[in-house]
């Protein structure tokens, strides 16, 4: 399956670069998050409301996030503009997707989803060019960590107190290696280093597949193990890919913003890091399309999402044991996630059968 899809990017690549040659300038951007907020928020009311002023604010910020981007990666070169442009396909898709879950009838997604674009609407200064971005996104990623950790807590009574712990782990150790990363990166663009040796984007995409990996293992457990699980805790592990999701297109997005300037400053980019680059594509593409699919009644469709994005987990980590070496697991097993979630499934059934004792529909 990976195979077929390199080959594919092959030819997309040569036919992006031939349709680059347009004046970047006659583009025009088509994405208005007012205009896919209002088409979900008038199916689920059945009627347009005036949107309070703080609405717009954060809806103006992931306008502005999602412009910046597109106008910056437009005039990218060589390969890193098909990158930069798949991630921008993918953003339309995920801010679309936290926009249909923000105005669902499921209180965990609604929330959620509203707490993460807040979060997105803080990098509404990411424009103009590919280091711009970098700079831009190394001083706001520390708050949106914040943010990631505070919608992961909230969840505690539907993923556990464990999972939260875990999660927030993992996503904070990402993070922080996603930051030194970009420190490094700009210090080497300010000191005119010629090749930048010390600097590799290595560490993070091993991180970011050891965040996958996490997910990925919640989600098989929850398919495989825990037969009684609640739609709330379908739910909950949904918010966690959701954020997952994210550092999947970001890591890709800035990793193009390197390489642009790389093809800029005529400096070479590793074949590491091409053959990475490819295969977070392949799931960036994929988790895009499994998370689009999701649709209400949820629980079925966020099942077939899961199992999804396990088999994506699977075929990325085969395709770059060659490349950034085997993979040597997570920091969670199968056994504490089953306890976890046995807890809290015990819990919430608990709590639905004392309101039907009460006369009270849970």
């Amino acid at each position: 399956m990976l195979l077929k899809y390199f080959i594919s990017l092959v030819v997309l690549v040569k036919i992006a670069n031939a349709t680059h040659a347009e004046n970047t300038e006659e583009k025009k951007i088509s994405f208005s998050v007012a205009n896919v907020w209002q088409s979900y928020s008038k199916a689920k009311r059945g009627n347009v409301c005036p949107s309070p002023p703080e609405d717009d604010e954060f809806k103006q910020g992931v306008q502005e996030y999602y412009d910046g981007c597109r106008r910056a990666t437009w005039k990218f070169h060589g390969q890193s503009y098909h990158f930069a442009d798949v991630v921008m396909t993918t953003m339309e898709d995920y801010f679309s997707k936290l926009m249909y879950f923000s105005n669902s009838n499921s209180t965990v997604l609604t929330t959620s989803s509203i707490a993460l674009l807040h979060s997105m609407s803080k990098c509404n200064k990411l424009r103009k060019s590919g280091l711009i971005i970098i700079r831009e996104f190394n001083k706001v990623l520390p708050d949106m960590l914040c943010d990631f950790d505070r919608i992961t807590t909230k969840l505690k009574h539907v993923i556990g107190r464990k999972m939260c712990s875990v999660f927030n782990r993992v996503v904070a150790d990402l993070g922080e290696t996603f930051l030194a990363f970009m420190r490094a990166f700009l210090k080497t663009t300010r000191q005119g280093s010629k090749h930048g040796k010390n600097v590799s984007y290595v560490k993070v995409f091993k991180k970011a597949q050891t965040l996958m990996n996490t997910v990925a293992l919640v989600a098989k457990t929850l398919l495989n193990e825990l037969h009684l699980a609640t739609q709330e805790v379908y739910e909950g592990v949904t918010v966690l890919t959701l954020i997952f999701y994210f550092f999947a297109y970001a890591v890709q997005g800035i990793n193009s913003c390197v390489q642009d300037y790389l093809y800029l400053k005529e400096r070479p980019v590793s074949k590491i890091i091409k053959a990475s680059s490819e295969a977070l594509e392949y799931v960036i593409v994929e988790v895009s399309q499994a998370v689009a699919a999701i649709v209400f009644p949820f629980t079925a469709s966020i099942k077939n999402f899961l199992t999804i994005l396990v088999n994506v987990a699977k075929a990325f980590n085969k395709a770059v044991e060659d490349i950034l070496g085997p993979f040597h697991g997570v920091s969670t097993t199968v056994k504490e996630i089953q306890i976890n979630f046995s807890h809290v499934i015990k819990t919430i059934t608990s709590k639905g059968a004392s309101k039907v004792l009460k006369g009270i529909r849970p």
